[in-house]
């Protein structure tokens, strides 16, 4: 009887093949950008490809156990795929092409879309009542995953950035590419600006994973801090992620810089570095910082401001390290409640702190650790530790650079910013939020405070 079914599926399966290619070939028809390509959708040419396999199966009978032995692993990458069909920056009206799948019981399609068409266009959702995948392009992808949590379980998810994928076959400003990790604290606008590459930190709370600063931003990182259960923790993205994104990079650019987060505190420059291997013939430099945070933007911010001035890629890459050894930064927190639960400060100090009121401030070393760079016992007095230390640094090698970003604390950034003003008379390069990566170790209204000084 269980044969009698597989062969009547498979009939039905392979009756219906004919309707399946007539509709993949109308899809070219479906949105503008694939008329004026004449192309087909990539999506729905990979199911039918996977409806092919399956009827194949299905035929021939392959036994599992003919198969590899391992499990297939899922890449979820914001750099995965490419629209290279669209042919103009006008044709973006939104500017990520992201994809999710739920799973739950009794998922209301309808219901989905109703919810998400305000957020985008090219909305897609398809499925059943336990499983649905939803396609938008959209400039918003943490707004679309935060509706999709109100549906169901997030299974995957993916966002692709077309706009700087079209910007890097058609309208490079230089001939560097510069890669960052989203623990880059830098401003969307100068990411823009300079044409810079962000791949984002896995960010996981339980069995969901999202894209830190892409399909997770900061504000609904700090209210799921809140309310879920379970402790976010954070992975590097892996070395397939870099090796796709620097495949296409170094066919469209002469040669690649990658500036990595420190080394002492992720995994992210080893996957930087395995990718960079796998191209022999290319120019790819890989950069351990050693530092983390606003420190990690500034570096990078100079970096691009020197690709802008035409420095060679050699130049590029040894200023960095020059800077790297100028840089200082200071980072505070509210408590040491997040550092204990991140792992990152022993529970028995934790407890110390709390009795004694502490108010750390940390910074990273030269081996790229963080350590404790001075103690307060108040936020007044934590906050004019660090006036007093940036002032002398001013004093004594000039401050070339200066950032702040905060962990959803803007009054009391720009409070820091106006008294820095008051007594070196620099105002800083940028003030920005701090990304979810970082802010799961120091929590709401963590602050870091990060300068470049003109000597070393």
């Amino acid at each position: 009887k269980d044969h009698q079914r597989v062969q009547d599926f498979s009939g039905l399966l392979k009756s219906s093949m004919h309707r399946v290619h007539d509709s993949l070939a109308s899809t070219k028809d479906k949105l503008e950008v694939l008329r004026k390509a004449n192309v087909i959708d990539a999506g729905a040419k990979g199911f039918v490809t996977f409806l092919e396999g399956f009827l194949h199966f299905l035929e021939t009978g392959a036994r599992v156990e003919d198969l590899p032995h391992a499990r297939p692993v899922i890449e979820l990458s914001a750099e995965a795929h490419h629209h290279d069909e669209i042919e103009a920056e006008e044709d973006l009206t939104y500017r990520f092409c992201t994809e999710g799948y739920i799973s739950g019981e009794k998922i209301d399609l309808e219901l989905i879309r109703q919810d998400l068409d305000h957020l985008g266009d090219s909305l897609i959702v398809a499925g059943g009542a336990q499983l649905a995948r939803v396609h938008i392009h959209t400039d918003r992808p943490d707004k679309v995953f935060q509706i999709l949590r109100n549906h169901g379980a997030i299974k995957e998810q993916k966002a692709d950035d077309m706009h700087r994928q079209y910007q890097m076959v058609h309208n490079r400003k230089a001939e560097i590419a510069l890669v960052v990790d989203s623990s880059c604290d830098l401003p969307s606008e100068f990411l823009d600006q300079y044409q810079i590459y962000e791949v984002p930190v896995l960010l996981n709370f339980g069995d969901v994973q999202y894209f830190d600063g892409l399909t997770l931003q900061t504000e609904e990182f700090f209210q799921m801090l809140k309310t879920e259960k379970a402790f976010p923790k954070t992975s590097q993205p892996s070395s397939l992620t870099f090796e796709k994104l620097f495949d296409h990079l170094t066919s469209h650019y002469t040669s690649v810089i990658s500036i990595s987060l420190s080394s002492a505190l992720s995994g992210t420059y080893n996957s930087t570095r395995i990718a960079a291997q796998k191209f022999k013939g290319a120019h790819i430099s890989t950069v351990d910082t050693l530092e983390a945070a606003a420190g990690l933007g500034l570096l990078v911010l100079n970096a691009a401001k020197d690709i802008e001035k035409g420095l060679s890629h050699d130049q590029v890459v040894e200023n960095i390290h020059k800077n790297r050894k100028k840089t200082h930064t200071f980072v505070t927190a509210k408590n040491l409640k997040y550092f204990v639960k991140g792992g990152r400060v022993s529970a028995a100090k934790g407890i110390v702190g709390k009795l004694l009121n502490l108010k750390p401030i940390i910074g990273v070393n030269a081996e790229g650790k963080a350590y404790f760079r001075a103690k307060a016992f108040s936020y007044a007095q934590q906050d004019e530790v660090i006036l007093r230390e940036i002032e002398k640094l001013h004093k004594t090698k000039g401050i070339q650079n200066l950032a702040i970003v905060h962990g959803m604390d803007e009054a009391h950034a720009q409070s820091l910013a106006h008294r820095l003003y008051n007594r070196i008379g620099i105002h800083p390069d940028y003030i920005d939020v701090i990304t979810p990566t970082l802010g799961a170790h120091g929590g709401p209204g963590s602050m870091d405070i990060a300068v470049i000084t003109k000597e070393a």
